[in-house]
């Protein structure tokens, strides 16, 4: 590569996109455009997020820094702290033209903060938002950075289109929204000039959604129906906004109420059903945040630049996704980060794998304390650890990965060397950062707030 020339750098993030149904034979949505670029670019099956929350996570990619160094208390959320440099101020510091297109929803967050151009949507692909990246794409100005975060899998994207609601384009409509995607991703990237353009497309983090049976999602989508909204509607437009707020609130406490119904009733019936099956469902019955793989494997894959083609299994990290950015197109970070580049693996070099630190932080907060967001955990050489911040011996898993792959059985009770190992791994996590967990972050103090969980479109 001349360095007379910056290279421009394309980072697509697909919200909740899991990693076997990005690739792989549990894969049924029909993605040739997707295919295409995978088999052009080097693809990592075992890349781990930090968190499983889009706000921390995103912040940790974007730092290269473990959420918790990253994430602040806003009023009513968490938010990216800015206190400290970051990949998007080195980029610009580097004269790159660095835009965001990232949607409305997260406006709070504070994540595009540092770009020199930020844009918002609601919507997807199919709504508009395509057409309007293509449009973007034609006006950018060398050398540029131009980070997107769609949610047509799992957020704001209207319904999905009537031709891709059909068994041939995945088995769930989560899969067929990933089909119904990927015209416009080959209509994206035949607008990049992959020879001079650095392009990454990844996650910010899992879901068990992914995985859901027809059955399963008509339950998911019932949960937030009844028969009001139209009366809601119609008190908004026509009559007096006390009278108006007042409907309101009764439309929103027959909403919950409704929900808490259909719940009960679909508890009823996961006696029946195996450790894994079990989780998925009461996850889509009371949703919750866990750090099961199903939250937190993702897919990330690099292309342009002459890279090789290679599928790499080794696990890596997603906060060494933009010190390999900068190993890629020749460039020193110069910040103190936790991640590292993975580039030497794919020249076949041999890197020890390095552990994956995983920690819940939510988007939304409240003073209530909640056990399910208080855990840490750490996965490494083909096992996942994890236990609740403050207790060691509370709440503790233990799966091996190679051979329980679905994390059904937990062999915290019977393997007490590899439980030692793994939490001194997690200790020394704990030992180098507990001042900063501390000063940024009172984990017992955060919850999901149910009120605001009952009612949102499922962004997390």
């Amino acid at each position: 590569m001349e360095k007379t020339k910056k290279p421009n750098i394309f980072f697509l993030l697909i919200d909740s996109f899991r990693a076997d149904k990005f690739y792989g034979k549990d894969k049924t949505s029909l993605t040739p455009n997707l295919d295409s670029l995978i088999k052009k670019g080097v693809y990592f099956t075992q890349t781990i997020n930090s968190s499983p929350a889009s706000t921390s996570a995103i912040a940790s990619v974007l730092t290269s820094k473990w959420p918790h160094k990253v994430i602040v208390r806003g009023k009513k959320n968490h938010v990216m702290s800015h206190g400290e440099p970051n990949f998007i101020n080195r980029l610009n510091e580097l004269g790159y033209n660095t835009i965001a297109l990232t949607p409305e929803y997260f406006n709070y967050a504070k994540l595009t903060t540092d770009f020199k151009k930020s844009l918002q949507f609601h919507g997807g692909l199919n709504d508009g938002i395509g057409q309007q990246i293509t449009n973007i794409i034609d006006e950018l100005k060398s050398p540029w950075f131009f980070f997107i975060h769609l949610l047509d899998i799992h957020g704001t994207a209207k319904n999905l289109p009537k031709q891709f609601d059909q068994k041939k384009y995945g088995f769930n409509r989560y899969e067929r929204k990933i089909s119904s995607m990927d015209p416009w991703l080959g209509k994206i990237f035949e607008k990049i000039d992959q020879k001079n353009t650095l392009s990454v497309i990844t996650a910010d983090h899992s879901t068990d959604r992914g995985i859901y049976t027809l059955k399963q999602e008509e339950i998911k989508a019932s949960f937030n129906q009844n028969n009001l909204q139209p009366f809601a509607n119609v008190a908004k437009k026509f009559l007096s906004k006390s009278v108006s707020k007042k409907l309101r609130g009764i439309y929103i406490n027959k909403k919950i109420n409704t929900k808490k119904q259909k719940q009960s009733a679909a508890l009823q019936n996961l006696s029946e059903l195996d450790p894994f099956q079990k989780r998925i469902q009461s996850n889509l019955i009371n949703p919750g945040f866990n750090l099961f793989d199903d939250r937190f494997r993702i897919p990330l894959l690099f292309f342009g630049l002459d890279l090789p083609s290679k599928i790499i299994n080794q696990q890596i990290r997603s906060v060494d996704i933009f010190p390999s950015i900068f190993d890629i197109i020749e460039e020193k970070s110069e910040m103190e980060i936790d991640g590292s580049s993975v580039m030497p693996i794919v020249s076949g070099k041999f890197i020890e794998e390095k552990p994956a630190f995983m920690q819940i932080i939510t988007n939304w907060l409240t003073t209530k304390s909640s056990s399910d967001i208080n855990l840490i955990g750490v996965r490494y050489n083909g096992f996942k650890y994890f236990r609740a911040r403050h207790d060691p011996s509370t709440n503790v898993g233990l799966y091996d990965l190679r051979k329980d792959p679905l994390e059904i059985n937990n062999l915290a009770s019977s393997y007490t060397e590899k439980i030692i190992e793994m939490e001194q791994i997690l200790s020394e996590f704990e030992k180098n950062t507990k001042k900063e967990i501390n000063n940024n972050l009172s984990q017992t103090d955060f919850k999901m707030d149910n009120r605001h969980s009952n009612l949102r479109n499922g962004v997390e």
